[in-house]
């Protein structure tokens, strides 16, 4: 449960957030006014230009509740003009069911856990290696030769990574079902993926057992190794990218872009065939939302839903 400390605090940031919703409405009453659950402007906004071409300001809710919460708050407001301001709404999936039927239409959801999962995908891997290492899929035999090595080798250390992971992630799919949001944050953030995990061009490393290092990190958290094992079993094998949590991805994306630079720009490849010059510099977790953004996966989803946005404010 949510202390009243922390309820005292969401309705303060409520009234904060759309007296700036307020602000922007009498400036810019023709913008798009988007709601997000925090930065995830560093990807979203990269897309409503790309998509839509229109002008657009984001609000920084703080947190999936509170992206809703403003969504029903203007949606059933007394005044008219802010029920009919053009907005967009976006919130990750997390390990949360789907929104319900009646705001799905007006809040766009995540079909994987959060934006960063967009991040580490084949696409976006195969983005990163032609423009940023200039390593090209046909400019001819040897640099497609490097170009499909690096994507096997990607595929082959995501797939141990996930396999390393699994458990963790049961057990924090366990740990949402018993804690409140902002209680299970504070558990994922604390969470130091390096510590537990060593990450090599193909070859994903346990530093020491999950269960030891969650009984270590969290002492009497709860949930039993059956539990664990359970859910891990109940994971496909084939959508453990969408459904693991995201900034596990982005650590993992880093990493490897890192080990796999390395090794192309060394003097002696243990993976290729000779030394290539990268100017490429992988940024780190922190940065890499708004360094990497134009290379992202873009759901289908995403474009409908933006499209469905523009067509009801902007196609009258």
């Amino acid at each position: 449960m949510l202390s009243v400390e922390s309820m005292k605090n969401d309705s303060k940031n409520y009234r904060v957030k759309f007296m700036e919703f307020t602000r922007v409405c009498a400036k810019k009453p023709e913008c798009l006014i988007c709601f997000f659950e925090g930065e995830d402007d560093k990807y979203y906004g990269f897309r409503i230009k790309e998509i839509l071409g229109i002008e657009w300001k984001g609000i920084d809710c703080g947190g999936k509740q509170q992206v809703i919460a403003l969504f029903r708050i203007l949606a059933n407001h007394s005044h008219e003009p802010y029920r009919r301001a053009k907005t967009a709404f976006f919130v990750d999936r997390d390990f949360d069911d789907p929104q319900p039927p009646e705001i799905r239409a007006d809040i766009y959801e995540t079909p994987c856990y959060s934006i960063e999962n967009f991040y580490a995908t084949s696409e976006c891997f195969k983005h990163i290696i032609e423009t940023c290492f200039k390593i090209k899929e046909f400019e001819d035999e040897e640099n497609g030769s490097v170009f499909k090595k690096c994507l096997r080798l990607f595929a082959e250390t995501q797939e141990r990574f996930y396999d390393a992971v699994s458990p963790l992630n049961a057990w924090m799919f366990l740990v949402r079902k018993n804690m409140g949001c902002k209680q299970r944050r504070t558990y994922f953030d604390n969470i130091a993926l390096e510590k537990l995990v060593s990450i090599d061009i193909g070859d994903v490393r346990l530093r020491q057992s999950v269960s030891d290092y969650l009984e270590h990190l969290f002492p009497h958290h709860g949930i039993s190794d059956a539990e664990i094992k359970q859910k891990v079993e109940s994971f496909s094998k084939d959508e453990r990218g969408k459904i693991f949590r995201g900034k596990q991805e982005i650590e993992f994306l880093c990493k490897f872009l890192t080990k796999i630079k390395d090794d192309l720009c060394n003097n002696s490849p243990k993976h290729f065939d000779r030394k290539r010059k990268i100017t490429f510099s992988v940024p780190n977790p922190r940065d890499i939302l708004s360094a990497l953004s134009q290379y992202a996966t873009t759901p289908e989803c995403l474009r409908l839903y933006l499209k469905r946005r523009h067509a009801l404010y902007f196609s009258k």
